[in-house]
């Protein structure tokens, strides 16, 4: 919910992050969400993808129209979003390969695998959620971070339900179940393994030898 009030915030400003990754997501000890890197965001370009050594990370998190090497917009920040969405609630990337171009091109040609397959206890309204904000067509993604902030609030704290208007075959979208309180404790204890993976992991990218 922070992270949808912080990019709204952001593009009520006229300010397209372009980099939304756990990278650029900091959190206090008080439980504050932070986006940052503004400034490195805002100087990406359509070249970027070219630089695959340093851009080997935000791939992952790229949307379709990014990995075509089209400009990004509102809706590219709500997938990038979603795919951090879909990582804190089954644990793993949707797209993973050998090389940041076999990536791209599977954020631009391939489905994920829906996070309740993955995740079993991941509830139904969840995944609509995660799925709609992750569609391959931009305007089949929520048309803002508060419109997709205003389908998670029903779901905090474990009531609710979200009825997705999802674009399918015949636009029709289905009604989905309650968020179950098993469903938020797996989605705690995967936030909680996927932070200290990543303390961990930032001493050891940190600690590099002096050199002069």
């Amino acid at each position: 919910l922070q992270l949808c009030e912080a990019m709204e915030h952001a593009h009520e400003n006229g300010l397209i992050h372009r980099d939304i990754k756990p990278h650029n997501i900091l959190i206090t000890d008080k439980g504050k969400v932070k986006v940052t890197d503004f400034g490195i965001a805002r100087a990406c370009s359509s070249d970027t993808i070219t630089f695959a050594g340093s851009m080997l990370g935000s791939v992952h998190y790229f949307s379709p129209e990014q990995a075509r090497g089209s400009s990004a917009d509102v809706q590219s920040d709500i997938y990038s979003a979603s795919v951090v969405l879909y990582e804190i609630a089954t644990g793993q990337l949707p797209f993973t390969a050998e090389s940041p171009v076999s990536v791209a091109l599977k954020q631009i040609g391939e489905e994920p695998v829906p996070p309740s397959k993955i995740n079993p206890q991941v509830s139904p309204a969840l995944e609509a959620i995660i799925l709609k904000g992750m569609s391959k067509k931009p305007e089949e993604r929520f048309s803002s971070a508060a419109e997709m902030k205003q389908a998670l609030v029903p779901l905090n704290g474990g009531g609710g339900s979200y009825e997705p208007s999802l674009v399918n075959g015949n636009g029709t979208g289905k009604k989905n179940k309650k968020l179950r309180p098993k469903g938020w404790a797996a989605l705690i204890v995967g936030l909680l393994l996927v932070t200290i993976g990543g303390y961990f992991g930032a001493l050891e990218l940190f600690h590099v030898e002096d050199v002069k």
